[in-house]
């Protein structure tokens, strides 16, 4: 699952990077979408691994993450306050995912329930475990609804 988090966060990142510096005149992200292709080839790779294959596509998966985060930072250094709010997010959840990514499947760590992030764009999202028969767990947000009689929403 951190796998493809961090795909989608590294993805986002690129894209809204590129966004800004290319707002600001900044050069160096003509090249974005080639990462972004090695970035989906390297995953794909990982995703489709089984075996003592795995643990070698992971370190080059992350280092590839690793390279276009330093870059990402670079540029994010280089704007100062004008780096959107979104591209810190996308930075700081890439950062987070990439170190669970290398505790867990590298060093075979298990990760505190408590450090995880299930959704890279919708940070509330949670775990839950509902005890359906057939359906182990779903990812969203505990919403309790009351209603009435009549189906009017008393309180939610």
């Amino acid at each position: 699952m951190e796998v493809s988090l961090l795909r989608d966060a590294v993805g986002c990142l690129l894209r809204e990077t590129a966004r800004v510096s290319r707002a600001h005149g900044m050069l160096g992200w003509r090249k974005m979408s080639n990462w972004a292709k090695r970035l989906h080839r390297l995953f794909q790779g990982v995703r489709r691994s089984r075996g003592w294959h795995r643990r070698d596509r992971v370190r080059r998966y992350l280092r590839h993450c690793r390279k276009l985060v330093k870059k990402a930072q670079a540029s994010q250094r280089r704007l100062g306050t004008d780096f959107s709010d979104k591209g810190l997010h996308y930075l700081e959840c890439s950062l987070k995912l990439i170190d669970q990514v290398d505790r867990r499947l590298l060093k075979g760590k298990k990760i505190p329930h408590s450090e995880k992030i299930f959704s890279v764009h919708e940070p509330h999202t949670r775990w839950i475990s509902k005890g359906k028969a057939g359906v182990q767990a779903e990812l969203g947000l505990s919403v309790c609804v009351l209603e009435d009689q009549h189906q009017y929403v008393l309180h939610h």
